[in-house]
Order: structure tokens, then sequence, then C-alpha cells
């Protein structure tokens, strides 16, 4: 049972019948966990759980971060990251959603991006920014990095993808594509002719 001891002025503090509590402050942050949002001096709607969960930011807000270093370094607003250091890295990127263990940990200044699966979408943006890119799988479009538009579903799938444009379904559908864009890949196993050619369509293991 939750107890509800006290709204004013913004701030609401909910605390558990066991004797714990977790307070939101006047802007609506609410953070748990050793340097969890300690940052914060104008970032307004943030929620921070977790050891060095969100600790960079300072002026953005509607974040969420659960996990260990989950948006450990973020300074944009609008993120949103769940498991062990869940966008990690990113620093002015903004509106990504990483899901699940170092999912999107190294992304930097990249935008718009979904990822979720253990390392999906890992290194997005790692050197340079890649956007719009959405990996739902085990380490599906683990190298991405200034690649923008990439769609992969499936473990591995598009695990070395670094060019934009690709569509890969799949376990390990498209994993041999590296430089490639604007390609088509459906099926276990499925791969392009060659890890930098573009605009082909590839059905089935074959």
């Amino acid at each position: 049972n939750l107890d509800v001891s006290a709204i004013s002025a913004g701030i609401v503090t909910i605390t558990a019948s066991g004797g714990g509590g977790v307070s939101s402050d006047s802007d609506e942050n609410t953070v748990a966990g050793t340097n969890a949002g300690d940052s914060i001096t104008s970032g307004t709607n943030n929620t921070h759980f977790g050891y060095d969960a969100g600790t960079t930011q300072t002026t953005s807000g509607n974040s969420s971060a659960f996990g260990h270093s989950a948006l450990r370094l973020a300074t944009g607003g609008a993120n949103n990251a769940f498991g062990y250091k869940a966008g990690e890295q990113i620093s002015t990127g903004f509106a990504n959603s990483y899901f699940g263990s170092e999912a999107g940990s190294l992304t930097k200044a990249s935008s718009y991006n979904t990822g979720i699966g253990n390392g999906a979408l890992k290194r997005t943006g790692n050197t340079q920014e890649g956007n719009l890119n959405t990996a739902v799988g085990y380490e599906s479009l683990n190298y991405v990095q200034s690649g923008d538009f990439n769609t992969a579903i499936g473990a591995y799938s598009g695990h070395q993808v670094t060019g934009s444009n690709n569509v890969c379904i799949g376990y390990q559908g498209g994993d041999v594509i590296t430089s490639g864009s604007n390609n088509i890949v459906i099926g276990t196993n499925a791969d392009a002719s060659a890890a930098t050619v573009s605009n082909e369509i590839t059905l089935g293991n074959s």
C-alpha cells in the first residue's frame, strides 16, 4: 500500500507502508540511487533510477533512465533508457528510446533512434550522427554509426550495417551488409550478395 503523504507546490511524496519512499521535486523530477539525476538544475519531468542514472543531465527534460549508468552522460532531452548502460553515452542526442543492457550505449549526438534488445543499436552515432534507426533483437544494427533510416528485426539482424535505408528481417538477416544502402533482406540467415551492395532485394536464404 502507498500513502500519499503530501501534495503541495508541485511536490508529491509517496511513502510505502514499509517506511521507504521516493519524492518528486517541484519540477516533477523523481530520482533514486547514488548520483542519479544529481546535476539537474532547471530540467523538468525527469525520472532516473539507478547508480549514475542521468547523472549529467542539467537543463533538459522529459527523460527516463532506469538501470546502472543508464543515460549517464546524456544532456539532451526526451530520452528513455532501461537497462545496464542503456543510452549511457548519449550526449546532445534527443528523443532516443533504448531498452536492454547496453542498448544504444555508445550513442552520442544521434536522435530519434529506437533499440530494443541487449546491444541493439549499441554504436549508433559513436563517431558521427546516425538518426531514425529502429532495431529489435539482440545486437541488431549493432554497428550503425552514421547510417540513417535503417530497420532491423531479429537477433543479429543488420548486425554490421553502416549504410542507410536498409530493411533486415529475420535471425541474422542482412548481417553481412556493411556500407550498402537501400537493401531489403528478409529471412533467417538471408543476406545481400555483397557487404557493400545497394538497391537489392533478398528473400530467403539462398
